[in-house]
């Protein structure tokens, strides 16, 4: 009976939660016990080659991945990790000492596993690769140009200075970009106001570009100002797109006729205004 009942007590629990943690294209197996501790069992790659791929959906992944490239590192495999959306990447300064730095701690964790090779796609902060070793970063460039190339009408709308100097001297149509005015004690936008080529706007399309978006408050405000410069239909390509978006209104702006993606966030949702353009295996 006492064997029973500790049997019953540490009966797994498998969780649909860790279902984008791959390793070598295979699925990991990510298991419970009753009280939430991680149990998993993989086979060691027998090439000592391993490439683990992580779509991020949510921050207590990053204790499975601890686990799972400690482990591999203990058997001295070479590890890629392909992590299309850089988790904490919003918190990449501290204006107090009530402020936790998390963007840097996490990075202190991945260096602390000698991880080979880290692959990411469109990292939201330029902090990043100050701070983490052995980063390799993938622009969206190909992507974007190839909605230009879809519609010849487009003009360039960047939410913020920092795309602007991204990519201005990447495309050859004009451009206009936000210049926000944000109050810092409650970290909100409250306004922003676009300059550049203006006076193109009246009658054309835009094509606003932005790396993330998870309310659509930014990129609404940007929308606004466009149509009030006279432009006439509104697309928007993000890399990373966040379910919360659905909550917002974002979409239900009457001339936003398209949201450009790729799966690194956007997943196991459909809305008619989101397609993604490229997708994370």
């Amino acid at each position: 009976n006492v064997v029973k009942n500790q049997k019953k007590f540490i009966k797994d629990i498998s969780g649909d939660l860790l279902k984008m943690i791959k390793l070598n294209n295979n699925i990991i197996d990510f298991k419970s016990y009753n009280y939430g501790t991680t149990r998993v069992n993989i086979p060691i790659p027998e090439s000592y080659h391993a490439i683990i791929t992580w779509l991020f959906d949510k921050n207590e992944e990053i204790i499975s991945i601890f686990y799972l490239i400690s482990h591999l590192k203990t058997y001295k495999c070479y590890v890629k990790l392909i992590m299309p959306y850089f988790p904490n990447s919003r918190q990449d300064k501290t204006k107090t000492e009530k402020d936790v730095f998390t963007l840097k701690y996490f990075c202190n964790l991945l260096n602390s596993l000698n991880i080979d090779e880290i692959v990411t796609f469109d990292i939201h902060s330029f902090v990043i690769p100050a701070l983490l070793n052995n980063l390799v970063v993938f622009s969206p460039q190909s992507l974007i140009q190839n909605i230009l190339d879809n519609n010849k009408n487009l003009l360039l709308a960047y939410c913020d200075e920092g795309g602007f100097k991204r990519y201005y001297d990447k495309f050859y149509v004009p451009y206009v970009f936000g210049c926000k005015i944000r109050n810092y004690e409650t970290q909100k936008i409250e306004h922003l106001q676009i300059l550049g080529n203006k006076h193109l706007l009246m009658g054309r399309d835009a094509l606003i570009v932005d790396d993330i978006i998870s309310r659509g408050s930014t990129t609404r405000l940007m929308y606004t100002q466009l149509k009030e410069n006279g432009a006439k239909d509104v697309y928007i390509y993000a890399s990373h797109v966040e379910p919360t978006v659905l909550n917002f209104g974002l979409l239900d702006a009457p001339d936003l006729k398209k949201i450009y993606t790729t799966n690194s966030l956007w997943r196991n949702v459909n809305h008619p205004k989101i397609e993604v353009i490229k997708e994370f295996t």
